[in-house]
């Protein structure tokens, strides 16, 4: 699935061309989500556990492994989202 506005396909209905790039932006979001748990389920089933615990982790060791995935072009980036969305867990907890 890929994420394409079909603007040009209701053009005279602003409403519904917004409409639809929600939808179309929902259905993004998702598909990645469901990309995202794959491999952390995969991690568990490896041996991973403790994501939320503190003391493996420290937000900041979270924070650096970010910055330092989003610097390699190679990375997955389903690997990086799944990092943000530990830091979003602590920041929100």
């Amino acid at each position: 699935m890929k994420y394409t506005a079909k603007r040009d396909l209701i053009y005279n209905n602003p409403n519904a061309a917004k409409a639809l790039e929600k939808n179309q932006l929902s259905l993004l979001v998702d598909a990645f989500a469901t990309e995202m748990k794959k491999v952390l389920h995969e991690k568990v089933d490896d041996g991973f556990c403790l994501w939320d615990n503190e003391s493996v982790k420290t937000l900041l060791d979270l924070r650096t492994d970010l910055a330092s995935a989003g610097k390699r072009a190679h990375l997955n980036p389903v690997h990086v989202a799944n990092l943000a969305a530990f830091i979003w867990n602590r920041d929100n907890a």
